[in-house]
């Protein structure tokens, strides 16, 4: 979801577009058009591919009870998802992909409305791949229903397979996708409404503020700054009421294990408005951590895992929570994100810039229309610099899972129900049996959502790698886990790539201007 938005957000970052503002946007040539057959043909062949691997691993698993032929399914679903969000990139920044939704079919630049159709085919590639991954799946289920009885926990019905995909898109996919389309639709709200105000639209209501707008080029990209900075916090604030209502949820009923998770966050000074079961019909075991203050802040378990791991694993996931709030990941990962977007942003944009300034600039035209073979470069180079942030941000993100697996075991270590050996007051190390229910909880999450532990992710990591690290910990003193030390070093570093990021857009709104009014003279001095 974030390769799909940040693609079209990127695309209308280049000069030439004409978005933001309601001029019109270009036109799709013939060849546009012809590249936009080819990417929704492409997308219709990932689809196919899709459904007939699982239709093969469908028949080997009856025939001879494969679990070769899950893993196999298994990878062509994530390859046809990385395969339909690869095309849509192609088709953005090489097919004309946005000018033909916007002009072609006649959507234009509509508020977020525009952006969501762009999208739209690579979603419903990988919707298709979760309905034809769903005979798989249902006989997954099926394979466990004995053991499932055997120990006692509760039997849910399997999903039909619309109720299945429906499940995947409200649990996978609408999770990044909602807070991103809020996000985008707030920030070209600002971009709307700064321009009618410098316009003067609003001079009879605030004539300070347009005239401010117009005293300097700079004022407009500012207030546009400070308008998505204040959007950002306001939808990371609300964002947790949002997916209560996406997600169907319930309040965790008072009881023995109420008790003890709300003890974890007494303990690791987290302040929660509430903790939810979180309804997924057994489909899912997970868990998740809401909301930026603590009024609008919740802690979400599955009723899966709930009903199968035993309470201490259920702590280590509560735990496993609780740290991504303790230590405010989620705002450090969108601080992350922003800053490796600025950092690459640097490395690919302006290098562009200063070729075409210094070796071209009879090429700028009067009206300080980029040349086209600008607008290329600056289009070759969003690939790299797409590539660039995703592969910080998934690294961040990893170390960042392995901050909350630790904090997780070190706050089990402290737990006040159990017992400590004879002589000993309170634990000053990561004890084996906190290490163990963390792992625990990770190999029983591994299991029941039918994930090889030795499969990578891009975010979270393999379950086998962090396990493993999991297992270093113990005997660790509980105030110098070598994770806590290595995430500090990149918070420093994510600091220093928002610094840049300022320093940046600082440089596009004064200096470019200014050396493209230099080249422009000495262009005219030379005719």
């Amino acid at each position: 979801m974030i390769v799909l938005i940040a693609s079209v957000v990127l695309h209308d970052g280049l000069p030439g577009d004409g978005v933001g503002s309601g001029i019109a946007p270009r036109p799709p040539t013939s060849l546009d058009w012809i590249a936009t057959g080819a990417m929704l043909l492409a997308m219709v062949a990932i689809a196919a591919a899709t459904h007939a691997v699982c239709w093969a691993a469908t028949r080997m698993i009856d025939r001879r009870g494969s679990l070769a032929a899950v893993r196999s399914a298994d990878r062509m679903l994530l390859a046809g998802q990385t395969l339909a969000v690869v095309t849509h990139v192609l088709g953005v920044f090489i097919g004309g992909w946005v000018d033909v939704v916007r002009w072609g079919l006649g959507v234009g630049d509509l508020i977020i409305v525009d952006e969501a159709i762009a999208i739209l085919p690579a979603i419903m590639v990988i919707a298709v791949g979760w309905w034809s991954f769903y005979p798989i799946e249902r006989r997954l289920r099926e394979s466990v229903w004995m053991r499932v009885l055997e120990e006692g926990h509760p039997l849910y019905p399997t999903p039909t397979r619309s109720q299945f995909v429906l499940s995947s898109v409200r649990h996978q996919l609408l999770l990044t996708l909602v807070p991103l389309l809020m996000i985008g639709a707030w920030s070209e709200s600002v971009d709307r409404a700064l321009g009618w105000i410098h316009r003067g639209g609003a001079d009879a209501l605030l004539p300070a503020a347009g005239e401010w707008l117009r005293q300097s080029p700079d004022h407009p990209a500012i207030a546009g700054l400070i308008g998505r900075i204040v959007g950002v916090i306001v939808v990371l604030c609300v964002s947790s009421l949002v997916m209560r209502c996406v997600w169907e949820t319930i309040r965790l009923s008072d009881g023995p294990l109420r008790d003890r998770l709300l003890g974890l966050c007494g303990r690791a000074e987290v302040r929660v408005r509430d903790l939810l079961v979180w309804r997924t019909r057994g489909t899912m075991v997970n868990g998740a951590a809401m909301g930026l203050v603590a009024p609008l802040r919740y802690i979400l378990l599955t009723d899966a895992l709930l009903d199968h791991l035993p309470t201490r694993q259920v702590e280590s996931v509560m735990a496993h929570e609780i740290a991504h709030v303790r230590h405010r990941h989620i705002p450090w990962l969108l601080a992350a994100l922003i800053g490796s977007i600025g950092v690459f942003g640097v490395l690919s944009v302006l290098p562009v810039w200063g070729l075409s300034i210094w070796l071209a600039p009879a090429g700028i035209d009067d009206d300080r229309t980029p040349p086209w073979w600008l607008v290329n470069a600056e289009a070759l180079m969003a690939g790299p610099m797409l590539a660039g942030v995703l592969l910080t941000f998934g690294w961040v993100s990893r170390r960042f899972e392995w901050q909350a697996d630790a904090f997780a075991a070190r706050l089990l270590s402290i737990d006040p129900d159990t017992p400590l050996p004879p002589g000993v007051q309170s634990p000053e190390r990561v004890t084996q049996e906190s290490v163990d229910a963390m792992v625990g909880a990770l190999a029983s999450v591994a299991e029941l959502n039918h994930i090889p532990i030795q499969r990578r992710s891009f975010r979270h990591g393999s379950i086998r790698v962090r396990q493993r690290r999991l297992n270093t910990l113990v005997g660790r003193p509980l105030n110098t886990l070598p994770i806590d030390r290595q995430v500090r070093w990149i918070k420093g570093a994510i600091v220093v790539a928002l610094i840049l990021t300022a320093a940046m857009v600082v440089l596009e709104t004064t200096l470019l201007s200014g050396l493209l009014d230099a080249g422009s003279a000495r262009s005219e001095a030379g005719r």
